[in-house]
């Protein structure tokens, strides 16, 4: 079972497209209008966004891992440790960009900051520190510490220790088992079925 966001256009054909399967293999569960629907006790649960004509999917990506970096990351209680996020672009080139846009947005710029709850000239009403209280975790009101690593540049254990936010290439499908790690993120889509199973086994590890 996969769960899409709302957003992506043509889910029959997305499936079938990314999955190689024939169209009658493929069954789209609409949701119902004026339900709410809330997501079960499974430990994985699956996204996909498509970005819009006048949004870049680097931007979306961006904003997705501070979203994610912000809210999903550190647990309420003060005998639960920080969780990670692993992020997946199938590039060095792409994974040295992607990681220095996220420091100057997060760190150099501070955008997170105009989700945050006490932040006033808004024109809506939803923040990021309602959806980490609405998880169970504290919003994280400070910039990630990010690192970035690839077969050629591998990450070392004190930084995947230290990090945040680990981006990285396909290096790290297999053979990796960090139990911190809370979000997998993937850049695009993968260029196979089996890199995506295996990327998303990287979550939810005991």
């Amino acid at each position: 079972f996969i769960g899409a966001s709302a957003t992506l256009d043509g889910p029959n054909r997305f499936a079938r497209k990314f999955f190689g399967l024939p169209e009658e293999s493929v069954e789209v569960i609409e949701p119902k209008e004026g339900v709410d629907y809330e997501l079960g006790e499974d430990l994985e649960h699956d996204y996909f966004h498509l970005s819009g004509e006048d949004v870049g999917v680097s931007s979306t990506y961006l904003q997705q891992l501070m979203l994610f970096g912000h809210s999903m990351l550190e647990p309420q209680g003060p005998d639960k440790s920080r969780r990670k996020i692993l992020s997946f672009i199938d590039s060095v080139s792409q994974v040295n960009q992607r990681h220095a846009q996220f420091r100057d947005a997060d760190d150099n710029k501070s955008l997170w900051e105009y989700h945050a709850e006490n932040y006033t000239d808004r024109t809506v009403t939803h923040d990021w520190a309602s959806v980490a209280e609405n998880n169970d975790n504290e919003f994280i009101d400070e910039s990630l510490y990010t690192v970035k690593g690839h077969a050629g540049e591998p990450l070392q254990a004190n930084e995947i220790k230290a990090g945040d936010l680990l981006t990285t290439t396909s290096y790290m499908e297999v053979g990796i088992d960090v139990p911190d790690i809370k979000v997998i993120t993937q850049y695009r889509t993968p260029f196979n079925l089996s890199s995506f199973v295996q990327r998303s086994g990287r979550a939810a590890r005991k």
